[in-house]
């Protein structure tokens, strides 16, 4: 109950296509909702991604193959679990606005250098967005990305 008595759900919807969910009882609990082409639920610890399209379905299949193939690389946001094209993953924290675009693509190369299967001429590893910090490391959190999903892109 809020300190009128009443409960309350409020939804803001921001312009990135991002809702955030304020339930309040007798404390707040905050859910962010993010879509493009998976709906990303943001609760807590974890991030979940739940695909929309076949692409995010692709997306969600890949980063759980690229997450079992190397499962000890440090670049990459942790999976719990994917089952069929739906991910849930650590929750990480945006990446600092003081991150320079010089030490992103130093950062995007290493990645790529480890991860061989990254190196997609049409993608979107360049976009701030998709990545944050994890233990105080920069990570990728959206690591779907293909040849086959890129062209779809641009198709």
């Amino acid at each position: 109950m809020c300190a009128d008595g009443n409960r309350r759900t409020v939804l803001t919807i921001c312009k990135k296509q991002s809702i955030t969910l304020i339930c309040s009882s007798n404390s707040i609990a905050t859910m962010k909702i993010k879509v493009s082409t998976r709906v990303v639920l943001l609760i807590g610890k974890y991030a979940i991604k739940f695909p929309v399209s076949k692409r995010g379905w692709m997306q969600g299949c890949n980063e759980g193959y690229l997450w079992k193939k190397y499962p000890s690389n440090t670049w990459l946001v942790p999976i719990l679990w994917e089952w069929n094209g739906i991910v849930c993953q650590r929750r990480v924290k945006p990446l600092d606005k003081n991150v320079s675009r010089r030490k992103l693509e130093y950062t995007r190369l290493q990645v790529i250098k480890q991860i061989p299967e990254l190196e997609v001429y049409n993608c979107d590893l360049h976009n701030r967005e998709n990545w944050g910090t994890y233990n105080n490391k920069i990570v990728l959190l959206d690591y779907g990305i293909s040849p086959d999903v890129a062209n779809m892109y641009t198709a």
